[in-house]
C-alpha cells in the first residue's frame, strides 16, 4: 500500500517549468521557445529566440537567398518593454533542392536585446514567431509564448552569448584587418560589382540592398566575389549594399554605396 501511495504522489506532483526557458511551440519540423539570458556585462538585458530543427531541415536568414522567407518576430503585448532589437547570427549558404538558401540547420538562437521602460521592475516579454522550415518541401510554421526576465540568466546566458559572438561584427570598407572586404567596384557588366576580400580561411559572401532588388552572390576564388543586382526599378539610381562575409570562426557586415545605373 505505501508503494502504491509513493508511485502516486510521483504521478501526481506537477513538472516545474523551466524559469528560464518559456515551454516548446512544437511545428511539424521543428520548436521554438523563448529563452531569458539575465543581465550581462556590457550588454545588459538579454533574451533569445531558440529554434530547434528535425534533421536535414533549415530555416532562414533575414535574408532567405534564391528563395524562402526570413522569420518575423513580434513582442507585442509585453510588460515593462520599451524595446526588444533580434540579432541574427551570421549564415551558412545551404543547397535546398539546387536552390541557394541563406539560413540555418540543426539549431538556431536569435539574441534579443531588451530595454525595459523602467529598469527598476521585471519584464514580462511576449512573443509571437513566424517563419518557415524547409526540407523536401517548405511548411510554415509558428510560434508564441512567453517569459518573466530575470536579473540572472542560468545556462541560457551561455547559450545567447554563444549566439551573439556569432552575429556579425560592422567593419568599414578597405579596413586592415584579418576578415575585411578590401573593395567594391563596378565591373564591365551593367549592375554587376567585383568585390575583394581579405580572408585567412574560407569565406562566403552575402549581398543585401533595397527590398526590390535581388543581389546575387557569385564567388570567382578566395578572395573576388561578383554581384550581380536584379529586378533594379527604372527609378532607382544608386542603393546601399550590406555585405555580410562570414568564415568558420568569424563574420563582419560593410556598408557600401553604389551606383546602379552607367
Amino acid at each position: 500500500m505505501k508503494k502504491l501511495i509513493f508511485a502516486f504522489c510521483l504521478l501526481a506532483t506537477p513538472v516545474l517549468g523551466d524559469e528560464f526557458a518559456s515551454p516548446w511551440s512544437k511545428s511539424l519540423k521543428s520548436e521554438a521557445r523563448l529563452i531569458g539570458g539575465g543581465e550581462a556585462p556590457g550588454v545588459g538585458l538579454l533574451a533569445g529566440v531558440e529554434i530547434h530543427l528535425a534533421p536535414n531541415t533549415l530555416t532562414y536568414w533575414r535574408n532567405p537567398g534564391d528563395a524562402g522567407v526570413p522569420p518575423i518576430f513580434n513582442f507585442e503585448g509585453s510588460e515593462n518593454l520599451k524595446s526588444a532589437k533580434v540579432l541574427y547570427p551570421a549564415p551558412s549558404l545551404l543547397s535546398e533542392g539546387g536552390v541557394m538558401a541563406y539560413g540555418y540547420e540543426d539549431k538556431v538562437i536569435f539574441p534579443v536585446l531588451v530595454t525595459p521602460q523602467d529598469a527598476a521592475r521585471p519584464v514580462t516579454l511576449r512573443y509571437k514567431l513566424d517563419y518557415a522550415t524547409c526540407e523536401k518541401i517548405c511548411v510554415p510554421a509558428k510560434a508564441d509564448g512567453e517569459l518573466s526576465l530575470q536579473n540572472q540568466g542560468g545556462s541560457a546566458q551561455t547559450d545567447i552569448l554563444a549566439a551573439l559572438a556569432r552575429v556579425p561584427k560592422p567593419v568599414p570598407l578597405g579596413a586592415v584587418d584579418p576578415l575585411s572586404i578590401l573593395s567594391v567596384s563596378p565591373s564591365a557588366t551593367l549592375l554587376t560589382f567585383d568585390v575583394t576580400v581579405s580572408a585567412n580561411e574560407a569565406a562566403e559572401l552575402f549581398a543585401e540592398g533595397p527590398d526590390a532588388v535581388y543581389f546575387a552572390v557569385k564567388k570567382s576564388d578566395g578572395q573576388h566575389f561578383t554581384i550581380t543586382a536584379q529586378d533594379v526599378p527604372a527609378d532607382m539610381k544608386t542603393a546601399q549594399l550590406k555585405l555580410t562575409l562570414v568564415t568558420k570562426s568569424a563574420a563582419i557586415e560593410t556598408l557600401v554605396d553604389v551606383k546602379l545605373t552607367p
